[in-house]
């Protein structure tokens, strides 16, 4: 059985993060397996609180699956900081995870922010390069990567050209 691995926060109203994509593997056939980066407080009105995970625990959860249950493809969503977002991209580039989808989590659907301000730049740098595809999943921009639109849907070429747009737009 194929597996894939999710790399994101916890949503307590199970409708995002970790749960939701754990129920699409399954409908897909797929044996999911998680990295939890954030625990939130959350419902279907908004975001009341969260925290991140520490990341040596971040760490230690990547290297633990890489080990015994090695994925086919690997998305990551909710990295909440700096530190975790360095985190994973040392998990993926040095345990070479393949087929792996940036989803960047930035703002939730009710408007609260789930990613620190400092980490932006970092997923760009870091972790958009190690992406074979990148989703967004509110308004299709990469105003983070300093361009004006892009689509809902990228592939790796196209994320590294609204990567590289960032100097041409700043």
């Amino acid at each position: 059985m194929k597996i894939a691995l999710t790399i994101a926060g916890s949503d307590s109203g199970g409708g995002a993060g970790i749960q939701a994509d754990l129920k699409t593997f399954h409908q897909f056939g797929v044996f999911g397996t998680s990295v939890v980066t954030a625990v939130t407080a959350q419902n279907t009105i908004g975001v009341r609180s969260w925290e991140p995970v520490p990341v040596a625990l971040v760490t230690r959860q990547l290297e633990a699956l890489a080990d015994d249950l090695p994925p086919a493809a690997v998305k990551s969503g909710m990295l909440g900081s700096a530190a975790l977002v360095d985190a994973v991209a040392d998990g993926i580039a040095r345990r070479r995870l393949p087929n792996y989808v940036l989803d960047p989590v930035m703002v939730a659907t009710s408007g609260d922010r789930l990613l620190d301000r400092d980490a932006e730049g970092l997923i760009v740098r870091r972790l958009v390069p190690l992406a074979a595809s990148l989703r967004t999943s509110t308004k299709p921009r990469c105003s983070w990567a300093g361009a004006s639109a892009a689509p809902t849907t990228w592939s790796a070429p196209a994320g590294r050209s609204c990567s590289s747009a960032r100097g041409r737009h700043s």
